[in-house]
């Protein structure tokens, strides 16, 4: 393989060290001033529906959200209960009658990093789904319930139903299998048309210990006149408002997320989104032309697993992705990634670590390349049993330049020898890798699985033991495939030359690869060194075989 190629590869590869590093670096977000929550949601506490442009852009990092109760108290002798259950075998949601909200969502299948606290999607003292209303032009509605009757006809299901002098309210929510809930929204009030309010404004959980990328993984993702949108908490450092027909939304960490799917006959036409206490958030709205409104959502409380996602409809599955472009696993890339994700589910089936799951699809990819490869290190190795021949060529043509060229096809032709041949292992490596980052760095298979010292093979090895590996066998590749003592004698001072190039990369390549993938899934370094291992001893063999 030659200069040129190699550093085309040190150059890609540093496109996720230099983003690992700097773009996705999390920021600490500064805290708002009272100035800026009244700017930015005015002094009831509710978005301004007729923000200009300019303040929607304009910087606002993490507004408080202000809880606004209607003067209106009705229900006061409604006694407060925060323990309302729902549960099925995979998750288990709480609810609270003062405003019929959602303030617990359990996971039972997925823990923290102890291995024993379940993951809740939702931070401590804080809840979802609560609803508001105002009037087309954004200013709330008084009059509105606060405390709600409840009961539950089954074990599937809660009802609240509030009432004020605003009309009457009922929520019913349904559980489904595993993480789909139903929320039907029933309201009859003396308005002739409203807007309605969802609000999700305390963000999502924190669930993990590495949240170095947590700017770009945590995001808003919504699909708009038919078009999907990812706002990533990055962005979310100036609020957002986006007008449109709103299919569906999705609050999504790394590996969990909480989604809405309306109905057909549901309107949703406005997100506000912004950054709340280091996570996104949003409100969102929908409308009612008349004074009835019967809605309904299917909502989406898990993780980010896209089977699961899939079956809610409406393209929700896109939400699965947590970004665009190859890194991704989107674009040409995407049916490789699934067909990866595919294999290594299947090899889980039979082999219960993933790490050796990982090994063991190393040494698939590498039979599945060995016809290849081994072709093409055969033509590197010819190519420098060769060199003294071109480099004769080159000397006795040196003033014609098409002779030269000419006889230098001949011997090539005559060796069996492409002088771009040591390129093609690195080329077919390319596209694998893209394919297999997110693979590796999204899915929640490989969340918390352990392999040797590493805790996680999703995240970085926070001791550098496999990065450091990996260059040492690079560096021990690059050695041994150095020419003997012998035949650096044979050579002319042109060769001499280039192969003392060659050895001040031997010494640089694994030192700049070490930095690059130090910040890379360890999973995703334990593929590239188990592979690299394979290639270091094939090409070992075929220099052995044409000494």
């Amino acid at each position: 393989m030659d200069k040129r190629t190699i550093w085309a590869f040190i150059l890609i590869i540093a496109v996720f060290w230099i983003s690992s590093e700097f773009i996705w670096k999390t920021n600490k977000v500064k805290e708002p001033s009272k100035e800026q929550i009244k700017e930015t949601f005015g002094n009831e506490g509710v978005p301004l529906q007729n923000q200009s442009d300019e303040k929607a852009e304009k910087t606002s990092p993490e507004p408080e959200i202000l809880e606004m109760e209607s003067i209106d108290n009705f229900a006061e002798d409604i006694e407060l209960n925060d323990t309302i259950v729902l549960e099925n075998d995979k998750i288990r949601v709480s609810f609270t009658n003062q405003g019929a909200r959602i303030n617990s969502i359990v996971l039972k299948d997925y823990f923290l990093a102890d291995k024993v606290t379940p993951v809740d999607l939702i931070r401590d003292q804080s809840n979802l789904f609560g609803i508001e209303y105002v009037d087309i032009t954004g200013n709330q509605h008084k009059g509105t319930p606060v405390m709600y009757e409840w009961e539950k006809p089954n074990p599937e299901s809660v009802i609240f139903s509030g009432q004020g002098s605003f009309g009457s309210e009922k929520k019913t929510f349904i559980l489904r299998d595993n993480y789909q809930l139903d929320m039907f929204l029933s309201v009859s009030t003396n308005q002739e048309q409203f807007d309605y309010i969802l609000k999700l404004d305390c963000g999502i959980a924190d669930t993990e210990r590495y949240l170095k990328r947590k700017n770009q993984n945590y995001q808003v993702v919504l699909e708009i006149d038919n078009k999907v949108e990812r706002l990533t908490l990055q962005k979310l450092k100036k609020n957002k408002e986006l007008t449109g027909k709103i299919d569906w939304i999705a609050l999504r960490s790394k590996f969990f997320a909480i989604g809405i799917v309306k109905d057909e006959l549901s309107t949703l036409h406005r997100i506000f989104a912004y950054a709340n206490n280091g996570s996104p958030a949003f409100r969102l709205f929908g409308r009612s032309p008349k004074p009835v409104l019967d809605a309904q959502f299917s909502l989406y409380l898990g993780p980010v697993v896209s089977e699961e996602m899939e079956k809610l409809g409406e393209g929700f599955g896109s939400a699965y992705y947590a970004g665009n472009g190859i890194f991704f696993g989107q674009g040409f890339i995407k049916p490789v990634s699934r067909l990866f994700e595919g294999v290594f589910k299947q090899f889980h089936h039979v082999i219960p670590n993933w790490g050796l799951c990982l090994i063991l699809f190393s040494v698939l990819i590498k039979l599945l390349l060995y016809p290849l490869t081994h072709k093409s290190y055969e033509s590197s190795t010819k190519l420098q049993k060769i060199q003294p021949q071109i480099t004769e060529l080159r000397e006795k043509y040196k003033k014609d330049p098409q002779k030269m060229n000419q006889e230098m096809q001949r011997i090539y032709r005559e060796n069996g020898v492409s002088p771009l041949g040591g390129c093609l292992p690195m080329l077919l490596q390319m596209p694998i890798f893209f394919a297999l980052y997110p693979v590796i760095r999204y899915s929640i298979d490989l969340r918390q699985a352990g392999f040797l010292w590493l805790k996680d093979l999703s995240e970085p090895d926070p001791y550098w033991i496999l990065p450091i590996l990996m260059a040492v066998f690079m560096f021990l590749q690059q050695y041994l495939m150095q020419p003997k003592k012998e035949a650096l004698a044979e050579m002319s001072e042109q060769q001499r030359a280039q192969m003392q190039n060659q050895r001040m990369m031997m010494y640089i390549m694994p030192a700049i690869m070490f930095f690059l993938f130090k910040s890379f899934p360890s999973g995703l370094v334990l593929y590239w060194t188990v592979f690299n291992i394979m290639s270091m001893f094939q090409q070992r063999m075929i220099k052995r075989k044409f000494s």
